[in-house]
């Protein structure tokens, strides 16, 4: 499996890999792509990131601990082995997460996942016709509300409001790949392709200083794998980053490949 992969000489081999530089969501999408589960088996060591990857399943629901992301993570973990937690342990989460906007967003989607009446409110908020003006780099409530319920609501609302709130979208590819958070993953059909491909574009070609260093470690490969996605070759945006961007753009890369064919 690994010899389809174009890679460096040893990267299999994971001399480079260190877990306190994982992104989280490399791990959760790895316990669905075998080979790669197998590789870091040996090299994950934390409870939670074990979890994650899917190699020590718990059936102990997960309890509030004074670690807001260790909950989310612990919670995501969970759910991912197929199990719900309760509404409410759910709904305290997210507004546990208010103080941070970004976990906040991996809570929410958590809150809109387990429990109906949070994913009705998600559509709600989303087909409300007066958006509010984001500033680039920003992360506003609603796009809390676009990477928990976006999925579920994008698709059935009217196509002028669908245009405006694609192109808010589009605007924060920069904000998913530096917190290497794939909220757009599921959302990309919906997505103005031109306008992504022009994003990508800029982002891969001219990137700034401060962009190349975000985006390293997960950001670059979660960009290729979005530009793969809808038929761009990702080889040359890979180059942007490190071993650990590719090996996110091959998980991820799997995932696609299995999920959408």
């Amino acid at each position: 499996m690994e010899s389809r992969w174009e890679v460096p000489e040893g990267f299999w081999e994971l001399e480079w890999f260190n877990e306190g530089d994982v992104p989280k969501k490399l791990l959760s999408f790895s316990r669905q792509v075998d080979f790669v589960q197998a590789r870091l088996a040996d090299k994950i060591h934390n409870s939670i990131h074990r979890k994650l990857l899917g190699l020590d399943v718990s059936n102990i629901e997960p309890n509030a601990s004074n670690s807001l992301e260790s909950d989310i993570w612990a919670t995501s973990a969970y759910m991912a082995s197929g199990q719900t937690p309760t509404e409410e342990w759910l709904r305290d989460l997210e507004d546990r997460s208010s103080i941070d906007p970004v976990l906040q967003i991996e809570a929410a989607k958590l809150h809109v996942q387990g429990s109906m009446m949070r994913e009705m409110q998600a559509r709600q908020r989303l087909s409300e016709k007066s958006l509010p003006f984001v500033f680039p780099g920003e992360v506003v409530p609603l796009h809390i509300e676009l990477f928990a319920g976006g999925e579920k609501a994008l698709h059935v609302l009217h196509v002028e409001l669908l245009q405006k709130l694609g192109k808010i979208l589009v605007d924060s590819v920069e904000i998913d790949c530096q917190y290497k958070g794939t909220w757009l993953l599921q959302l990309i059909e919906v997505l103005p392709e031109k306008k992504l491909k022009r994003k990508i574009h800029v982002l891969s070609t001219s990137p700034t200083r401060k962009q190349r260093r975000i985006f390293t470690g997960g950001g670059w490969g979660l960009l290729a794998a979005y530009a793969q996605r809808i038929g761009v070759d990702p080889m040359a945006i890979l180059d942007n980053g490190n071993e650990m961007d590719r090996l996110f753009w091959i998980v991820l890369s799997e995932h696609i490949r299995h999920t959408v064919g």
